[in-house]
């Protein structure tokens, strides 16, 4: 009689951790450079281990220049190479995460309200409002309500701290007040230029201190004379040498701030609105001061021109000027009077981008073309996708951004891959590719509002001065993409 067949035992297979002890980190990581980046993602909640060897800097590296460093706009090779979206520190997988948010529209919000922000902004256009408030390392400052001085605050963790006051030397001496500040982070502490209503500057230096606030504030400069007329700075700039300001009569002056002696003054018969000053380093001993301004030539156009400086540091080299022609119309309802609503809005400029906002619900993007022997302002594309007016731009092309406002929202351009986007645009349902995200003001009151008095973006946020209402206080409201 044969024996019943006994079951075979089913032994379960052993799990060998291969990164305990088996393989060498170097032959794991080369394993682990053909996944994804949601695969290392998941890996790294495996076990400790794992979490060390899929963070590992040289795995995000090759994921990031894969995604986000590919040439996606034939501008490119004609563009500064400043335009290139590279990591200022070696942390590739913060720098994959960060840029992924971007495009993704992923950020978290937070509102502080802004009590002390002076009422007399509240009765300026956006494009007015955006010289008196400015932001630059977690330090945003504004005037106080009487103009005599400007308050400094920092936004660390969430929190808006007050941590002094600038006070404005001008007032006590000439009753001037204050009508345009810069604010800037040069050799490891802040500069501020105060304008004045009188056509006046003066700059100032401080450190902050989480603990103590603002310490080691000290005047470096002062101009000698100033205009008992009214004409008030409407635009500056400056580095640590040279400063270049605009008054209100079209007056473009440079002034050294070793001496603070006049260098030269130009004057335009021609008002212009809106008006951007941007100063640029110093090359053989030499400076460019760049003056971008709109101006309507009638029936809802526009010109847009651009006056080049020349300096050194005793007087003026040379002059240029340019202009290109914006045929694009306004449309209003009829008997609406056109002159309510100004062609150019807003406009910003970051080499060798200039980008201008219009009433007509578009965004032109321009590229200024500076040679020894040519002064050029080449007309590159208009942007499309707000459905009302565009009040503000806030440009950063070390990372191909452009955020822009309306009434209803925010939008964030990817300046690189436009051209991709178009160029792949097939159906009808892909004229969204303009634009990569939108983030609404109000996400449950779609219906409401929401008036932009300012903008303002760095690498790993978007600021805004908003108010819900006309007659709301002011709120500071933080999108972060870390």
């Amino acid at each position: 009689m044969s024996q019943p067949l006994r079951k075979r035992q089913r032994i379960s297979p052993r799990r060998i951790d291969f990164t305990n002890g088996l393989f060498s980190d170097e032959l794991i990581l080369h394993v682990l450079a053909f996944l994804s980046a949601n695969d290392l993602a998941q890996c790294c909640q495996v076990n400790h281990v794992w979490n060390r060897l899929a963070n590992d800097t040289m795995l995000w590296k090759p994921l990031f220049d894969q995604r986000f460093h590919q040439p996606l706009c034939r501008y490119q090779s004609t563009w500064s190479t400043a335009f290139r979206r590279l990591p200022m520190a070696p942390m590739w997988k913060q720098q994959y995460r960060l840029q992924h948010n971007w495009l993704a529209g992923l950020c978290s919000t937070r509102s502080i309200r802004l009590d002390s922000l002076p009422s007399v902004l509240q009765d300026m256009n956006a494009n007015q409002v955006q010289n008196y408030i400015q932001y630059t390392r977690n330090v945003i400052c504004f005037p106080n309500d009487d103009r005599t001085g400007v308050l400094i605050w920092m936004v660390h963790h969430g929190q808006f701290r007050l941590v002094g006051q600038v006070p404005l030397s001008a007032h006590s001496t000439l009753n001037a007040i204050l009508h345009c500040i810069k604010l800037a982070w040069m050799s490891g502490r802040y500069w501020l230029a105060i304008g004045n209503n009188l056509g006046g500057f003066e700059v100032w230096t401080f450190t902050i201190d989480i603990d103590k606030g603002l310490v080691n504030l000290l005047p470096l400069c002062q101009s000698a004379e100033m205009s008992h007329a009214l004409d008030p700075v409407i635009a500056l700039d400056f580095d640590s040498s040279m400063l270049v300001l605009c008054t209100l009569s079209m007056k473009l002056c440079a002034y050294s701030l070793t001496s603070a002696r006049p260098i030269s003054s130009l004057q335009s018969p021609v008002t212009r609105f809106p008006v951007l000053l941007t100063l640029t380093h110093p090359r053989s001993g030499r400076w460019t001061a760049l003056l971008c301004f709109g101006m309507p030539v009638g029936n809802g156009s526009s010109c847009l021109s651009v006056q080049e400086m020349t300096l050194s540091t005793s007087s003026l080299v040379s002059s240029r000027y340019c202009s290109v022609f914006c045929p694009d119309q306004l449309f209003v309802t009829p008997g609406t009077d056109i002159n309510m609503y100004p062609p150019t809005t807003s406009m910003q400029y970051s080499k060798p981008f200039l980008m201008t906002a219009h009433s007509n619900n578009t965004i032109r993007q321009y590229r200024l073309i500076s040679t020894e022997t040519t002064l050029e302002l080449e007309y590159v594309r208009t942007l499309f996708g707000h459905t009302c007016r565009v009040d503000t731009l806030a440009m950063d092309t070390a990372h191909g951004r452009l955020v822009s406002s309306d009434r209803s929202c925010l939008k964030i351009w990817d300046l690189l891959s436009l051209d991709q986007a178009r160029a792949r645009r097939g159906s009808r349902d892909e004229y969204k590719l303009d634009y990569l995200v939108t983030l609404l003001h109000d996400q449950h009151q779609l219906d409401r509002h929401t008036f932009v008095d300012w903008l303002q973006l760095d690498e790993e946020q978007i600021l805004a001065v908003v108010r819900p209402q006309q007659q709301d206080p002011p709120m500071l409201k933080v999108w972060s993409f870390d």
